[in-house]
């Protein structure tokens, strides 16, 4: 049986980037820190609640990675939505860069952050990757 040489794609590669060389910005880990004291994963508040917090998270994280920016530099805020995802049980969210919305099928840390790092990668060099966004929520998620 001949040998495939050819390289795995984007999908099949586990992530390839090094977390300590993300550069987490101080504001964006606090702000991860203060919406889980905020009761992000207390299954009492509900889905609403829990979404709003998620919601002001982010907020807090697009101005920890504004600072210094200025025009047309500035990272724009972006909209959450919880949707029905039965479509797909896969399906853990997606980010649509055209409405600046992140859609989710339920309030999940890490999949809001995922989202979050596409929405931030795309605003800051017009790329978005998947190694990137599962490097960036990953990390920030631990280091909180």
């Amino acid at each position: 049986m001949p040998e495939n040489n050819s390289a795995p794609s984007e999908q099949e590669q586990p992530c390839r980037i090094a977390i300590g060389t993300l550069g987490f910005r101080r504001g964006a880990i606090n702000a991860v820190k203060s919406a889980i004291r905020a009761g992000l994963f207390n299954r009492e508040r509900s889905q609403e609640e829990r979404a709003q917090t998620l919601s002001a998270m982010g907020s807090e994280i697009i101005a920890a990675y504004n600072v210094g920016r200025t025009g047309a530099q500035v990272i724009p805020q972006v909209e959450l939505r919880i949707v029905s995802m039965e479509c797909s049980p896969m399906f853990a969210g997606i980010y649509d860069r055209t409405t600046r919305t992140i859609l989710i099928g339920k309030v999940s840390l890490v999949s809001y952050l995922h989202e979050l790092a596409h929405h931030i990668q795309s605003h800051r060099d017009g790329s978005s990757t998947e190694a990137y966004a599962r490097g960036f929520s990953l990390g920030l998620f631990k280091r909180a």
